[in-house]
């Protein structure tokens, strides 16, 4: 990746990571996304959508419960 430090970049990799079924790389990298950037909504909204689309429950839950408190707006 030429730009690591990217946390947009990231985001739109593991949507595609997701689209074509790598959900495990999907997570991975939409996780280095919340790291990079933790105050943007967007990297957040990308790992719950990847929780969503494996089906892993328990984790969405969690994880949206804890974001909603984050992100009140969204």
């Amino acid at each position: 990746m030429r730009e690591p430090a990217n946390a947009a970049v990231r985001i739109e990799l593991s949507r595609l990571l997701a689209v074509t079924g790598d959900g495990k790389a999907a997570t991975e990298v939409a996780e280095a996304a919340l790291r990079l950037a933790p105050d943007d909504p967007r990297a957040a909204e990308q790992l719950a959508s990847v929780f969503a689309d494996e089906g892993d429950a328990d984790r969405l839950a969690s994880f949206a419960d804890a974001m909603a408190m984050r992100f009140p707006d969204r």
